[in-house]
Parts: C-alpha cells; sequence; structure tokens
C-alpha cells in the first residue's frame, strides 16, 4: 500500500526536499499521481463510514479549497451547505 504525506487540514502545500531538488518534468509527474488524492480519500472515508454505520458527515473547508468544495458537490450523496467569513460547511448524508 502507497503511503501518503501528511498535508494540513486547512490546505497548502509541502515540499518534501527529494521532490523539490528534481527536474519540473518529474515534479509535473508527481503532481498529475496526486492530482485525485482528494477524491480516492472521500470515497474511501465513505466506505469506512458505511461498514460502521455512520450516516454523514460534516466538513469545513477553507472558501479558497475549491478543489475540496467541487468533491463534496459532486459527490453523489444528499450535501447541505452553509458559509461563515472565509469557511464553508458541508453536511453530507448517506
Amino acid at each position: 500500500m502507497k503511503s501518503f504525506p501528511r498535508e494540513p487540514a486547512q490546505g497548502g502545500t509541502h515540499h518534501h526536499p527529494a521532490v523539490a531538488d528534481q527536474p519540473a518534468a518529474d515534479r509535473r509527474g508527481i503532481r498529475d499521481e496526486w492530482q485525485n488524492i482528494g477524491s480516492f480519500l472521500f470515497k474511501h472515508l465513505v466506505t469506512i463510514a458505511k461498514r460502521n454505520n455512520i450516516g454523514g458527515f460534516s466538513a469545513e473547508v477553507l472558501r479558497e479549497n475549491k478543489r475540496m468544495q467541487a468533491i463534496f458537490l459532486h459527490c453523489g450523496f444528499t450535501v447541505k451547505s452553509s458559509v461563515e467569513e472565509d469557511v464553508y460547511t458541508f453536511q453530507i448524508d448517506f
């Protein structure tokens, strides 16, 4: 099983020294490989939740994190959302 680097919950990037020293073309390949990690993790969390009889969950997402917002809004489940200041709150029911 592939291990994934830790990233802060509010988004952002971290640079691994071994990756930062690689040519740009190599770094692009790494970025492409990780592009769908949010969708993968969301689907995995849904599987775990359903297996444990959890009927949904809530999440807070910063306004600038458009990718995560899109994952939640297009996940195929009932989604309620609200925004306060720069934070969206999502309630996702399975």
